[in-house]
Formats: C-alpha cells, structure tokens, sequence
C-alpha cells in the first residue's frame, strides 16, 4: 500500500477533531483513538453542546414534581425497581454522579460506591462491571475519556432521565393473588 497523505475528520456538534498525514501515522493514530478514545477532548466537545442549550433558553429546570418522580435517595430508586438491566443501573448511578453530585467523569469504583450506597451490590455485579460500563459505551450513554474514566453523553442523560420517569419496570405485570387453593379446587372439581 502507498505512503500517500491521508486523513479523516470527526465533527460532534460545533467541534471538530482532524488528523492528516502518510497513511501509516494516520493510521496509528486512528487505532489510538478507537482504543483510548478522545481523551481530554471528550469533554471539551460536549461542553459547547450544554451551553448552546442554556443559550437558545433550554435550560433544564428541576420542578418539585419531577424532583418527586426522581427520588431522593438512590435507595428510593432501588426500591422502585425501574431499571431493565444492569447497564440501564449503570447508566442511572453515572446520571446520579453527574446531575445530583456534579461529577463530569466518573471511573468502576464511583459506580461500585453508587451500587453499594443504593443497597444492591453484590460480588456477582461488581465483577460485571467494567463488562456493563462497556455496554454503556457502546450504547452511546457515556464516552470513554482515558483508561477508567468515563463522561455522560447528551444521549445517556436524557435516556437516563427516562428511565427515572418510570413507575414500574416496562412490561412488568402485577399478579392476581389466588383466592382458592389448588387443594380446595381439586376437592371441588370432585365433588
């Protein structure tokens, strides 16, 4: 293969990220990305997307009812039972660490600290973690900045947000308590 220049260009939002060069260092430097992500950058390319929205009046305003809806505690969460998998638990403990604790990055052990601190750590889904914020990652839900070091993306906030607005688990269903037993149908049935 020729040494030609090459290049590619990543644009998020306002943000733009370019490399040019031979083909080889092009190509490093793409395999760097993939593997480590943008680094430092991440951060930098979704800062300008939060304050665009707070410029055209956008900004997200915490009313009492929706405050309600979210829970006050991790506890309460947990105790509604609302997430369909662990990622979906995983995504919910990084919107807390970003929105309720005012944490841009969070890291496995911020996530094990929410885990233990809403009362459903176990040695099964702690092992399963980096395995479950992988899943995040490639959901969208968070953007991998460095090795162990994790940003909410604008995508995992607001599916975040939809999943604290949840009464209920989707598709769950209440089950209708037996008034008879089987030994008093059986008997019935005989008679």
């Amino acid at each position: 293969m020729s040494n030609k220049a090459r290049g590619f260009k990543i644009k998020i939002g306002p943000q733009g990220l370019e490399i040019e060069g031979d083909h080889k260092k092009v190509t490093e430097e793409f395999k760097r990305l993939q593997k480590e992500g943008l680094g430092e950058l991440n951060v930098l390319v979704t800062q300008p997307l939060v304050e665009e929205s707070k410029d055209k009046g956008l900004e997200k305003k915490e009313t009492k009812s929706e405050k309600d809806k979210i829970g006050a505690t991790l506890s309460d969460l947990a105790v509604r039972d609302i997430c369909t998998s662990e990622k979906e638990w995983i995504l919910l403990y990084a919107w807390w660490l970003t929105e309720k604790e005012g944490k841009n990055t969070f890291g496995w052990k911020d996530i094990k600290d929410k885990y233990s601190d809403s009362g459903r750590w176990t040695k099964s889904r702690g092992s399963n973690i980096t395995t479950n914020i992988k899943g995040c990652v490639t959901k969208v839900w968070f953007t991998k900045l460095k090795e162990d070091t994790y940003a909410l993306t604008e995508f995992g906030r607001k599916e975040a947000l939809g999943i604290t607005e949840r009464s209920s688990k989707p598709g769950s269903v209440i089950k209708k308590r037996k008034t008879k037993s089987k030994m008093q149908k059986k008997e019935k049935g005989d008679k």
